[in-house]
């Protein structure tokens, strides 16, 4: 007797006629064909190597070994239909985790969006973010082909009319004992390649005609402003970055205003609160 593995299906099959006393009834009742129905009890039976149902009356009853097996078989059946719904009421009660892919340029301090993203996450538990560090044009791109879902970035020039917008002032600054002094090359702190930033102030000195050399390159803005401080270079800074102590110069060329944008790669309603949320806390 080959009783190992037996499927719920076959003592849920069994049951109904059972209960319904009828092969036609259950068949109906299950969705199966009464085919199928046989089909199951047959395997049943073989499985457990006993007959089910009396066959030397007429109609549909348990033989002796049959009435043993149906308490067992609604303990298995209910046992199973019990756990599928507890685990169901679980996935119910913690949705699937969602990734949301946020690019930070240069230009942002990754610090000021955990707030943010804190307070989001309290209503929508089921979020993690990912934060992805640097150039605007890099991460526009990225967002461009899928890779992002959110990016707050910096251009030189206003974009979309579909994104959120703010404009804002680009300034020369120094550490404030060289208000004076400007060498020739002129020393400059950098962020890296591809900063709008970064080009609009490099694109000020040469239109000037003024030479100048990077000496010192970072691509957090903390970096680069505490280089600054330790007299590396002087640097060109959007001006909700430029730090109190920092000494903001006037001899330099003037630079064009810079333009922030909320982008987003699609407009569900938690990337939307997300973005709006990420406008509160540029200048």
């Amino acid at each position: 007797m080959q009783a190992e593995n037996i499927g719920v299906e076959l003592f849920r099959t069994f049951l109904a006629v059972s209960e319904l006393r009828s092969h036609k009834r259950a068949a109906a009742h299950l969705h199966l064909s009464p085919p199928a129905v046989s089909g199951h009890l047959r395997r049943l039976q073989d499985q457990l190597g006993v007959k089910l149902f009396d066959t030397s009356v007429p109609g549909v009853r348990l033989s002796t070994e049959g009435a043993i097996v149906v308490e067992t078989a609604k303990d298995i059946v209910n046992s199973h239909d019990r756990l599928i719904e507890q685990i169901q009421q679980s996935r119910s009660a913690t949705p699937d985790r969602t990734t949301i892919r946020i690019g930070v340029p240069h230009e942002l301090r990754c610090w000021l969006l955990v707030p943010l993203l804190a307070e989001v996450q309290k209503s929508h538990p089921e979020l993690e973010f990912q934060l992805r560090r640097g150039s605007s044009t890099s991460l526009l791109n990225e967002l461009k082909h899928g890779d992002l879902d959110i990016c707050p970035a910096v251009t030189a020039t206003p974009p979309p009319t579909t994104v959120r917008t703010y404009q804002e002032d680009v300034v020369w600054v120094s550490r404030p004992d060289e208000e004076h002094t400007l060498g020739n090359p002129v020393l400059i702190v950098a962020h890296p390649d591809g900063s709008i930033v970064r080009n609009l102030m490099l694109s000020s000195l040469e239109d000037a005609n003024i030479r100048y050399r990077v000496t010192f390159q970072a691509a957090h803005i903390d970096g680069a402003i505490a280089a600054v401080r330790r007299g590396l270079g002087c640097m060109a800074l959007l001006r909700s970055n430029a730090a109190s102590d920092l000494f903001q110069r006037n001899d330099l060329p003037p630079i064009p205003h810079a333009y922030w944008g909320i982008h987003l790669r699609q407009t569900l309603p938690v990337i939307e609160r997300l973005a709006d949320d990420i406008l509160t806390i540029l200048p």
